[in-house]
Protein backbone atom coordinates (compact mmCIF):
# COMPACT_ATOMS: atom_id res chain seq x y z
CA UNK A 1 0.00 0.00 0.00
CA UNK A 2 1.59 3.34 -0.95
CA UNK A 3 1.82 6.28 1.44
CA UNK A 4 -1.68 7.76 -0.05
CA UNK A 5 -3.77 4.68 0.61
CA UNK A 6 -2.47 4.74 3.84
CA UNK A 7 -3.44 8.22 4.45
CA UNK A 8 -6.44 7.77 3.11
CA UNK A 9 -7.50 5.12 5.00
CA UNK A 10 -6.02 6.39 8.23
CA UNK A 11 -8.48 9.30 7.65
CA UNK A 12 -11.76 6.89 6.92
CA UNK A 13 -10.44 5.53 10.49
CA UNK A 14 -10.91 8.77 12.02
CA UNK A 15 -13.96 9.01 10.19
CA UNK A 16 -12.98 11.91 7.55
CA UNK A 17 -12.98 12.18 4.14
CA UNK A 18 -10.62 13.96 1.49
CA UNK A 19 -12.09 15.48 -1.42
CA UNK A 20 -10.35 16.78 -4.91
CA UNK A 21 -12.21 19.29 -6.62
CA UNK A 22 -9.91 22.14 -9.00
CA UNK A 23 -6.80 20.94 -7.61
CA UNK A 24 -7.76 21.70 -3.91
CA UNK A 25 -7.69 18.89 -1.08
CA UNK A 26 -10.50 19.26 1.36
CA UNK A 27 -11.23 17.32 4.41
CA UNK A 28 -14.99 16.36 4.75
CA UNK A 29 -15.85 15.52 8.89
CA UNK A 30 -19.34 14.32 8.47
CA UNK A 31 -19.56 12.95 12.22
CA UNK A 32 -17.75 16.36 13.50
CA UNK A 33 -14.84 14.86 14.03
CA UNK A 34 -11.25 17.35 14.10
CA UNK A 35 -8.72 16.23 12.01
CA UNK A 36 -5.34 15.02 14.06
CA UNK A 37 -2.14 17.22 13.47
CA UNK A 38 -0.52 14.16 12.72
CA UNK A 39 -2.71 13.44 9.99
CA UNK A 40 -2.06 16.82 8.94
CA UNK A 41 1.26 16.58 8.30
CA UNK A 42 0.71 13.25 6.45
CA UNK A 43 -1.66 14.88 4.17
CA UNK A 44 1.38 17.49 3.34
CA UNK A 45 3.88 14.88 2.90
CA UNK A 46 1.80 12.82 0.70
CA UNK A 47 -0.41 15.74 -1.02
CA UNK A 48 0.96 14.90 -4.92
CA UNK A 49 0.31 11.00 -4.37
CA UNK A 50 -3.01 11.99 -2.64
CA UNK A 51 -4.05 13.68 -5.85
CA UNK A 52 -2.99 11.09 -8.35
CA UNK A 53 -4.67 8.72 -6.23
CA UNK A 54 -8.12 10.44 -5.96
CA UNK A 55 -7.77 11.87 -9.61
CA UNK A 56 -7.43 8.07 -10.77
CA UNK A 57 -10.46 6.66 -8.67
CA UNK A 58 -12.38 9.77 -10.05
CA UNK A 59 -11.62 8.42 -13.82
CA UNK A 60 -12.14 5.22 -12.87
CA UNK A 61 -15.24 5.53 -11.13
CA UNK A 62 -16.21 7.54 -14.02
CA UNK A 63 -15.57 4.53 -16.62
CA UNK A 64 -17.26 1.82 -14.37
CA UNK A 65 -20.51 3.71 -13.87
CA UNK A 66 -20.60 4.25 -18.16
CA UNK A 67 -20.27 0.54 -18.29
CA UNK A 68 -23.05 -0.38 -15.40
CA UNK A 69 -25.21 2.42 -17.46
CA UNK A 70 -25.19 0.28 -20.26
CA UNK A 71 -25.05 -3.10 -19.18
CA UNK A 72 -28.82 -1.52 -17.61
CA UNK A 73 -29.94 -0.19 -20.39
CA UNK A 74 -29.44 -3.66 -22.46
CA UNK A 75 -30.83 -5.89 -19.10
CA UNK A 76 -33.01 -8.63 -20.44
CA UNK A 77 -36.20 -8.80 -17.64
CA UNK A 78 -35.89 -12.43 -15.57
CA UNK A 79 -32.53 -12.76 -17.32
CA UNK A 80 -30.68 -14.65 -14.54
CA UNK A 81 -27.71 -12.23 -13.59
CA UNK A 82 -25.37 -14.98 -11.47
CA UNK A 83 -22.95 -17.35 -12.12
CA UNK A 84 -18.75 -18.13 -12.41
CA UNK A 85 -18.06 -16.25 -15.17
CA UNK A 86 -19.69 -13.28 -14.05
CA UNK A 87 -18.50 -13.46 -10.48
CA UNK A 88 -15.10 -13.73 -12.04
CA UNK A 89 -15.27 -10.79 -13.96
CA UNK A 90 -16.72 -8.90 -11.51
CA UNK A 91 -13.41 -9.74 -9.36
CA UNK A 92 -11.90 -8.96 -12.67
CA UNK A 93 -13.03 -5.47 -12.78
CA UNK A 94 -12.42 -5.05 -8.95
CA UNK A 95 -8.90 -5.96 -9.18
CA UNK A 96 -8.30 -3.84 -12.42
CA UNK A 97 -10.01 -0.78 -10.63
CA UNK A 98 -7.33 -1.12 -7.26
CA UNK A 99 -4.46 -1.97 -9.59
CA UNK A 100 -4.38 1.72 -11.10
CA UNK A 101 -4.13 0.68 -14.57
CA UNK A 102 -5.51 2.37 -17.04
CA UNK A 103 -5.79 -0.46 -19.83
CA UNK A 104 -6.48 -3.12 -17.55
CA UNK A 105 -9.61 -1.30 -16.42
CA UNK A 106 -10.84 -0.40 -19.90
CA UNK A 107 -10.60 -4.19 -21.00
CA UNK A 108 -12.02 -5.92 -17.87
CA UNK A 109 -15.08 -3.64 -18.06
CA UNK A 110 -15.41 -4.51 -22.00
CA UNK A 111 -15.18 -8.34 -21.06
CA UNK A 112 -17.98 -7.67 -18.27
CA UNK A 113 -19.97 -5.61 -20.82
CA UNK A 114 -19.50 -8.21 -23.74
CA UNK A 115 -20.23 -11.15 -21.10
CA UNK A 116 -23.40 -9.79 -20.00
CA UNK A 117 -25.12 -8.29 -23.64
CA UNK A 118 -24.10 -11.99 -24.85
CA UNK A 119 -26.69 -13.46 -21.75
CA UNK A 120 -28.86 -10.90 -22.38
CA UNK A 121 -28.92 -11.46 -26.54
CA UNK A 122 -29.91 -15.29 -25.66
CA UNK A 123 -32.64 -14.62 -23.21
CA UNK A 124 -34.18 -12.50 -25.84
CA UNK A 125 -33.68 -14.88 -28.17
CA UNK A 126 -35.78 -17.59 -25.65
CA UNK A 127 -38.72 -15.20 -25.96
CA UNK A 128 -40.93 -14.39 -22.71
Amino acid sequence: MNGAARVLDALLDHGLMLTLAAGRLSVISPLGHPLPEALRTQIAVYRAEIVAELTWRGEALNLLTDCLARVERQYAPGCPLGGDELRRLDAEVTAAFWSRDHLRLQRSLRDYRLAYWTRFSAARGRGP
